[in-house]
């Protein structure tokens, strides 16, 4: 029973670190998300006018990275790039084994220098800059 018991944990085990190994760059659903967010100026008068619509990006990546890590964050049309922000992100390494993972993740991120007045559908893409080799 003993035996049983310890192989099912062993496989248990390696199942996991096998599952956690395939989870580097994977988006977490749970927290990602994108909003298009109505930019606005003032202009003559004091009367505030619409400057287009920029991406706010609340951002989560599963994997090991390096400390000062970014995410390079690409909104195309077409595939004709319209606006690109640098989301500065947090870093959390799993150092002591716990069952939780090691992660990149973002917090309203946006630049309202990129806003455009494009409409129809567009695709955002995200690229994951490298900081520090040594941790």
């Amino acid at each position: 029973m003993k035996a049983t018991l310890f192989s099912f944990a062993i496989v248990i085990l390696s199942s996991f670190l096998t599952f956690a190994a395939v989870r580097q760059g994977i988006v977490d659903d749970g927290f990602t998300w994108f909003e298009a967010v109505n930019g606005e100026a003032l202009g003559a008068n004091n009367i505030p006018y619409s400057t287009g619509w920029y991406l706010r990006v609340n951002l989560k990546v599963f994997g090991e990275y390096p400390n000062r890590s970014a995410f390079k964050v690409i909104v195309s049309k077409g595939g004709k790039e319209i606006a690109t922000t640098r989301c500065e992100t947090g870093i959390y390494h799993n150092t002591n084994g716990a069952l939780d993972e090691s992660f990149m993740v973002t917090g309203d991120c946006w630049k309202k220098e990129t806003a455009t007045k494009e409409v129809g559908d567009g695709e955002a893409g995200r690229l994951p800059v490298r900081g520090d080799r040594a941790r």
